[in-house]
């Protein structure tokens, strides 16, 4: 019955040349590369006399953020991000300058450690190394809780504790997700994140290196 259902139905076959199929499926990305050519060829081209290099390179930057926000090619936030980070990198202003007008740096680094960590998650990377640590450590809750501890002390004595906290969260997430436990009421989740962050921060006091 099934099988006479999808003999009946009707195929349509679109006979549009090959070149319009393929601009309409990456319209978006021609678009973009339009955009960012564009944008690229205008920074080669010197400013209006009166205008300083720095504020040719911001009118330019300008146009190019209101044409990603007026065609919404990419999400805002995303575009954004952009204005942000092309500041510095364009030579317009210093890092440190740039950032502090839209808020305090341990902004942008609580931001890039979310980033980072929903980086990893999404890959499935965290997976991967958590399904690693399981196989090798995971054999009692103590023997695990002990690894994560000590290799987070070992790892913050050699570099920042924060790049470790950065890397182990979503290693230890991924963990606890796999045992199907509460993070607000199991004692071996709350055990995992402490031992992360009590191991970061000792380590990172112990040597000149952490921290």
């Amino acid at each position: 019955m099934a099988d006479s259902k999808f003999i009946n139905q009707q195929i349509i076959i679109d006979r549009r040349p090959l070149w319009i199929l393929l601009f309409e499926r990456l319209r978006r990305y021609i678009i973009l590369a339009l955009f960012f050519g564009i944008f690229a060829l205008f920074l080669t081209q010197e400013g209006p006399s009166g205008l300083s290099p720095e504020g040719y390179k911001v009118l330019c930057l300008f146009f190019l953020c209101v044409s990603l926000w007026s065609t919404n090619l990419i999400p805002l936030s995303i575009t954004s991000l952009l204005a942000i980070a092309a500041v510095p990198l364009l030579g317009i202003m210093e890092a440190s300058k740039a950032y502090s007008y839209f808020g305090n740096k341990a902004v942008f680094f609580i931001l890039g450690v979310f980033i980072l960590s929903a980086s990893m998650i999404a890959c499935g990377l965290s997976t991967r190394i958590s399904i690693w640590v399981m196989e090798h450590w995971g054999e009692t809750p103590g023997r695990l809780v002990s690894s994560t501890y000590f290799f987070a002390g070992i790892s913050s004595c050699f570099m920042s504790e924060h790049a470790v906290a950065v890397i182990l969260f979503p290693i230890i997430h991924e963990i606890i997700q796999s045992l199907n436990l509460k993070r607000d009421n199991s004692v071996f989740a709350k055990s995992m994140y402490f031992a992360m962050a009590w191991g970061c921060i000792i380590g990172g006091a112990m040597t000149v290196l952490g921290g």
